[in-house]
């Protein structure tokens, strides 16, 4: 029920900011609920509230201005997180004949990054957005598998339509792969263990076995790492580097 007490001077100075701003006299989409209950309880009807600033209503109460067509659209890609289809806007085919393009041409006017492709009528942002959603609420750490973003409502299929390889297509939403994920881990698990025993003792007494022990990692995986700085003895200076660099950054 509204409150018949309620002053309605903010509504007065919204009606006053949408006539400078935009350029036209408000019409009844412009008003919330509340809003248009109070003026309708105060002045008995929208157009008899228009009439006492002295504007005539264009085209009676159901007249939609192009610009609530265009903030309508932007309002819902904000929603969605991607470009819209236009079933997903009830006033679709009003916006496509009033600005007389098709929907892609709306989404360019709204000001919309969508990109599309003959072969497809799913946005490549829709099927980045909706990837990097899954992931983020998977809680994984990396891009799942083809089956499980399928049966996660992910457009698989327009992935190889938008993006040469999937090694293309993680890279460009910034999601790593399980084998990628898996060592990165492994290289952070030695680096812990590494960083302990120069803790502990001098880069000499330092040798393979004991990185694999402390590391529990598998001599392939320890020397993979190794191998990679030229051998246990610069790997070891690697370490012993990044951990000051660590520790002073701290």
């Amino acid at each position: 029920m509204v409150n018949r007490t309620k002053d309605l001077t903010a509504v007065i100075e919204k009606y006053n900011r949408i006539k400078k701003e935009k350029g036209r006299v408000p019409v009844v989409l412009d008003f919330s609920q509340e809003e248009k209950s109070l003026i309708k309880l105060r002045y008995g009807s929208f157009l008899q509230f228009c009439t006492s600033f002295g504007d005539k209503v264009p085209h009676g109460n159901v007249w939609i201005p192009d610009d609530i067509f265009i903030t309508e659209i932007q309002e819902l890609y904000q929603h969605l997180g991607y470009p819209p289809h236009s079933v997903q806007y009830k006033r679709a085919t009003s916006a496509i004949r009033r600005f007389n393009t098709d929907w892609k041409g709306l989404l360019k006017i709204a000001g919309i990054p969508a990109t599309f492709s003959p072969r497809s009528n799913v946005s490549k942002e829709e099927v980045a957005y909706k990837t990097k959603e899954l992931v983020h609420k998977s809680g994984s750490n990396y891009l799942p598998s083809w089956n499980r973003l399928k049966k996660g409502g992910i457009p698989v299929s327009s992935i190889y339509v938008y993006w040469d390889s999937m090694s293309d297509f993680r890279q460009d939403i910034g999601v790593l792969s399980r084998n990628d994920y898996i060592w990165i881990s492994r290289k952070k698990q030695l680096y812990k263990a590494t960083a302990s025993l120069l803790g502990q003792l001098e880069p000499e007494r330092i040798t393979v076995p004991m990185l694999i022990e402390e590391s529990q990692l598998t001599y392939k995986s320890v020397m993979h790492f190794v191998n990679q700085s030229g051998g246990l003895k610069h790997y070891l200076a690697d370490i012993k580097t990044q951990a000051i660099d660590d520790k002073d950054n701290i």
